[in-house]
């Protein structure tokens, strides 16, 4: 064989070894990116319970301090309550739900449409749908944490 010969086996090795390499990076770069998108779904997945575990910490005080006899104060625990409630949505808490927001989407809706209301309890029904969604679409744009 002639130096040329060689020189030609050489670096086709060297493509080769090359190629491989090339491959070999892409796919541990994919299966770097999956890691990283599970641990991003799961650090999103513990900001969302961490978030919920406050506002639930929230109404639990609310509750506990009902029966106030300044009826401002009562209202504004109420109120607040009532936010609370409309953010976590109707799995959470669902006697609370059924007895203090007692609103479907559909009845919200038709409050909100309804030109014979106030400006602000058709705000307020608004901003109940609004908190609806919000926490539907979290729902539904969070990756599953257990998916490969």
């Amino acid at each position: 064989m002639s130096h040329e010969w060689v020189a030609i086996w050489v670096q086709a090795a060297a493509t080769l070894v090359a190629l491989g390499g090339s491959g070999a990076a892409l796919v541990i770069a994919a299966m770097d990116r999956r890691n990283a998108q599970r641990i991003a779904a799961e650090d999103r997945r513990q900001v969302r319970l961490s978030r919920e575990r406050e506002l639930l910490l929230r109404a639990s005080e609310l509750l506990r301090r009902r029966g106030d006899i300044d009826i401002e104060r009562a209202k504004d625990r109420g109120a607040e309550l009532g936010s609370i409630l409309s953010a976590l949505g109707p799995d959470r808490m669902p006697s609370a739900w059924a007895k203090h927001v007692k609103l479907s989407d559909a009845e919200a809706l038709a409050i909100a449409r309804d030109e014979d209301k106030e400006w602000w309890i058709r705000a307020e029904a608004e901003a109940h749908l609004a908190l609806g969604e919000v926490g539907r679409e979290l729902q539904r744009e969070a990756p599953d944490p257990t998916a490969a």
